[in-house]
């Protein structure tokens, strides 16, 4: 069974019909016509706010998805990120959107070991101690858009906060984490011999490396290609696990692969040629 007839079994559908019409359609141009659709709609299920990226829209919906944790029946908020035909695409000669191709590398099999609660082989979902990455709770075979756990903003002291371990019990700096899983990144991806950044003192800079958030944080980059400039403190949310209210660090906007990196690239390059 797949991963979303899997997670399916667990989601009751709680936005309007209509609206879930919409998405059943699962193409790449159905942003237009959720929007149409939720604005003729009284009581929609969804909050009276979006969220645009570059190349997917964020929706919020008001009641929370039911689910099973642990053998627990709970509720979790979620949001929904539908990709749309950005300006990017318009300069790309592809059948599906880079939304799309965001929405694919959330979902993909290397990051969904990274979830916070999993889905094992019986379709139970189980919480993940090492996961980093909120997880995706449902998302359409098309990768037209997907449902992903909702969590909180997090600002420069709420990140140091939610890093505060035995080892480190003052918590790291989002810039300390950023500068040195960047370097790391570099040293392994670019065989750089960088030296350590600026500010930092071989000690500190050793102390830093050995944070249990930097370990996950350079697997992730190596493991699924995904570069270090996805993790600036926008991209970071609070997840609150939905059973034991547990409070850590997750990753909200992860798909910013090698691929989607370089199709950006070429977007930009294509639409220089044309302004030639």
């Amino acid at each position: 069974m797949k991963f979303n007839q899997l997670l399916n079994k667990f989601l009751i559908e709680e936005i309007h019909q209509d609206l879930q019409a919409v998405l059943d359609r699962d193409d790449g141009n159905i942003h237009s016509d959720f929007i149409k659709t939720l604005h003729s709609i009284r009581d929609s299920g969804i909050e009276n706010k979006m969220k645009r990226g570059s190349s997917r829209l964020v929706f919020f919906p008001k009641d929370h998805r039911s689910i099973t944790v642990d053998g627990n029946q709970v509720k979790i908020p979620t949001v929904i990120k539908i990709a749309y035909k950005s300006e990017f695409d318009k300069h790309l000669n592809s059948d599906t959107t880079l939304g799309q191709e965001q929405n694919k590398a959330e979902s993909h099999y290397l990051n969904r070991k990274r979830f916070s609660i999993l889905s094992n082989d019986k379709g139970e979902l189980k919480t993940n101690e090492n996961g980093i990455f909120a997880p995706v709770l449902k998302t359409s075979k098309n990768h037209s858009w997907l449902e992903m756990a909702r969590t909180e903003p997090v600002d420069e002291s709420k990140f140091q906060e939610l890093t505060k371990t035995e080892t480190h019990p003052n918590g790291i700096t989002h810039k300390q984490m950023y500068d040195v899983v960047n370097n790391e990144y570099k040293k392994k991806t670019q065989n750089k011999n960088l030296p350590n950044p600026t500010g930092m003192n071989s000690e500190q800079y050793q102390h830093i490396l050995k944070h249990p958030l930097i370990k996950k944080l350079l697997n992730v980059s190596i493991e699924t290609k995904s570069h270090p400039s996805d993790f600036r403190i926008a991209n970071f949310g609070e997840f609150t696990h939905p059973v034991t209210g547990h409070k850590q660090l997750a990753l909200i906007d992860y798909g910013y692969n090698d691929k989607v990196s370089d199709l950006y690239v070429d977007s930009r390059i294509n639409a220089e040629k044309k302004s030639i």
